[in-house]
């Protein structure tokens, strides 16, 4: 969580938001520098002071960067979408390294 949680830190989105204030409240960030958001896609930050990029956002993201998504990882965001759970995947050094859920509830009033 605090590779991930330090990337989106600085994120405007909501997923990435909750994403980095639950890393916070767990005491598990690191510092970010060089921030970038791939528009629809995710969320590129470079971890100090030599940790490298940490890439977060979908799969496609990971696919277009050349990160390795391996099969039980893919089957763990399959399993979370199908519980109408948002996945949101992790990868840093060649690697997709985790898969982080992000759900919502309907709240009773909303139409």
């Amino acid at each position: 969580m605090g590779r991930a949680g330090a990337a989106e830190a600085n994120s405007e989105h909501p997923i990435g938001t909750a994403i980095g204030a639950l890393a916070r409240r767990r005491g598990e960030i690191a510092e970010a520098t060089g921030f970038e958001a791939v528009a629809g896609y995710g969320v590129r930050a470079n971890l100090a002071p030599d940790d490298g990029a940490v890439w977060v956002g979908r799969s496609k993201l990971m696919t277009e960067i050349g990160l390795l998504l391996p099969d039980r990882l893919q089957s763990a965001a399959e399993a979370l979408e199908d519980e109408d759970k948002t996945a949101v995947y992790a990868g840093w050094d060649g690697e997709v390294r985790g898969v982080l859920a992000v759900a919502d509830t309907l709240k009773e009033c909303a139409r």
